[in-house]
Formats: structure tokens, sequence, C-alpha cells
């Protein structure tokens, strides 16, 4: 009984092979189910595979990486000044006569200043600083003239409150610092003007005439406002906390500065200035904050 029943089913599945795999085919879906469970599990590893290959390398920081300073920032500045004067400078003295270009002179200056940025490239600056202007007049042995001559030095040297105003204009540039640019006008309230001065003539045999020194204040022969225009160009560096800001400007008085006059060393030697005004260039460093 048993071979007959071998035998027809060994029939059945040759005549009708769909059948008998239909009938199997769950048996067969249930064991890759349940041995796909782990690889369920271990899924987000190979999601998160990617994630890992795609993480950007290390870039250097730049200034665009640092957080942005407030819209109106402060801060303090030092700098110093290569200053001289236009204008005619003539010295009398001993009976002799020379008229010697001024030159420029050192100063230093100091203060704050107030930045407020308009939009993302343009911004306004005020400054206040105490500054040093002056210019030298000096000729070396034979400048005042006659056989032998001689020689003398003077020296202008005017302090100030200076108050430039300033329009600011960033460049486009994506590095580690911001170049700009700046214009405006500078304002000066004089605080002090001195003329410091020495000096020696000879006769022909080379015998000493006479010789002088001394400072002499010119104040009122100086101007109590100095106006003038300024412009330059300067780079920021960001800081964690706050920049440092470098800058050169050259600056043009549009008045003058020391009028036409006359001061007196000694009974026979008298300095005339003759319409003076301040030009020359100045460098600067602050820290913005």
């Amino acid at each position: 009984m048993k071979s007959y029943r071998a035998v027809f089913w060994v029939a059945l599945s040759m005549a009708t092979p769909g059948l008998v795999w239909a009938q199997e085919a769950p048996r067969q879906e249930v064991a890759p189910a349940a041995a796909d469970a782990p690889a369920a599990a271990d899924a987000p590893a190979a999601a998160d595979a990617p994630v890992a290959a795609d993480a950007p390398a290390a870039e250097p920081a730049r200034a665009s990486d640092y957080a942005p300073l407030p819209r109106v920032t402060g801060g303090a500045l030092v700098g110093v000044g290569f200053l001289t004067m236009s204008g005619d400078v003539t010295v009398e003295a001993f009976g002799m006569e020379d008229s010697p270009a001024p030159r420029s002179d050192q100063g230093l200056s100091a203060g704050g200043f107030v930045s407020a940025q308009l939009t993302p490239a343009w911004g306004a600056r005020a400054e206040v600083r105490y500054s040093q202007r002056g210019a030298r007049a000096a000729s070396p042995g034979g400048g005042l003239g006659g056989p032998a001559g001689g020689s003398y030095s003077f020296e202008f040297a005017l302090t100030y409150i200076e108050v430039p105003l300033l329009l600011t204009y960033a460049l486009p540039y994506d590095g580690r610092f911001t170049p700009y640019l700046f214009a405006g006008p500078d304002i000066a309230v004089l605080l002090s003007s001195e003329v410091t001065g020495e000096g020696q003539a000879f006769d022909e045999m080379g015998a000493l005439i006479g010789a002088f020194e001394g400072t002499q204040d010119v104040k009122d022969a100086t101007a109590s406002v100095d106006y003038a225009v300024t412009f330059g160009v300067g780079m920021k560096f960001p800081l964690p906390a706050g920049r440092l800001v470098f800058d050169a400007r050259y600056l043009i008085s549009v008045t003058e500065a020391v009028g036409a006059g006359e001061t007196e060393f000694a009974p026979d030697v008298v300095l005339r200035p003759g319409g003076l005004r301040n030009h020359g260039l100045q460098l600067s460093a602050a820290y913005e904050f």
C-alpha cells in the first residue's frame, strides 16, 4: 500500500510541479525571515558607513570662521606720524638771510575710536587722538650766506586733539584679513605751538659773529583749528576676541596752520614763516573690541 502512495506522489509532482512548490514555498520563506533578523539589527552600522566616509577634512581657520563683531565697535590706537609743512620759511641772522625748505619730523599719536558697520561693505568711524605734528628747517655750514656763513636749525612742534571722521569701505577678499579703504575730514584743535632754534654765524676770517639758542611760543601765530582731509588703506586681522587693525593714511591740511609773521630769537635773529600747512604720512595700530 505504501508503495502505491509513493508512486502516486511521484507522478503527481511530475505532472503538476507548480502545485507542489506552492505548497512548500511557505515553509521555505519562514527560515530566511528568521535568519535575516540579525541583519536588520545590524542595519544602522551599514547606514553609518557612508557618513564616516563623507566626513570633510579639517581646513585652516579663515577670517570668516570667527564670530563677527557687533554692529558697533570701539577700540584704542597708537601711531607715529612723518609730517612736514609746506610753505615758506625765511631766516635772518646777524645780517645774513636764508630760505630753507621745511623737512618732515616725527610725532606720536594715541587715542580711541568708535566704528559702526552700516552695510556689509560700508562703515563709519570716528576717532579722537592726541597728535604731534611739526617740521624742521635747517641748513649745514654756509647756509647763512657770506664767505664763511654759519649753520642753524629750527623745529616747529605743534600738538593737537585730532578728530578724524571717516567713511570706510571693506574690499572683497576671502582670506585671513579684511582690507579696507577710508577717507574723510580731519579736524584738529590746537593745544600748543612752539619753535625751537639754534645756530651760529662766522665772518670772513672764520671768527664767530654770534650764536643763538632757545624756544619760543608761537601759539598766537598758529591757527586754533586745523582743517584737513585724510585718506588711506587698512587691514583688519581677526582674533579669538576682537580684531587687530593696521592702517596707513596721508593727511593734507586745507587751511594754514602757521600764518605769516615773525619770531625773534635774539636781537639779530628773526624767523619768518609764511603760510605753513601740515601734510604727511601717518601709521597706526589699533585693537578693536
